[in-house]
């Protein structure tokens, strides 16, 4: 670990001398670390969250009151740094603000052929009065 980046990266000297790191993050993700990846989906889906409150104009008192929840609780619930969330309350969030969430299960990338940052995919919130499909649905 290196003390320089905090002790969240390891630096490494190749036999031709060149140096680089590698962020935990970035290793968690390409190693598909489950605990990881559920905690980037909480993560995205918070600041998605956050975006929508934004645009809605909703008080944080009315959030709260439409959570069934107290203000404090979802300031919690906002934080994205809160690992302690779970993804039933980040959906509930997203249905008070009239948004459906779509969450793409699809095969793996071979290790050789992964990308950072592609590991979870969240399409963008649509306003949606229900859950489940819709009419005209194919799925």
């Amino acid at each position: 670990m290196d003390r320089e980046l905090g002790n969240e990266a390891v630096t490494y000297v190749l036999s031709s001398g060149a140096e680089g790191s590698v962020h935990i993050d970035h290793a968690l993700e390409y190693n598909r670390d489950p605990r990881y990846l559920a905690e980037l989906l909480a993560h995205k889906l918070t600041v998605e969250a956050g975006k929508r409150i934004e645009q809605s104009g909703l008080s944080r008192r009315e959030l709260a009151r439409r959570l069934h929840t107290s203000v404090p609780s979802s300031y919690r619930l906002l934080d994205p740094a809160n690992t302690r969330k779970s993804l039933s309350q980040l959906v509930g969030l997203l249905h008070v603000l009239d948004c459906a969430v779509d969450v793409v299960v699809k095969p793996e990338e071979p290790p050789d052929r992964r990308v950072l940052g592609t590991s979870t995919e969240i399409r963008a919130c649509r306003p949606s009065a229900s859950f489940g499909p819709q009419m005209g649905d194919s799925t």
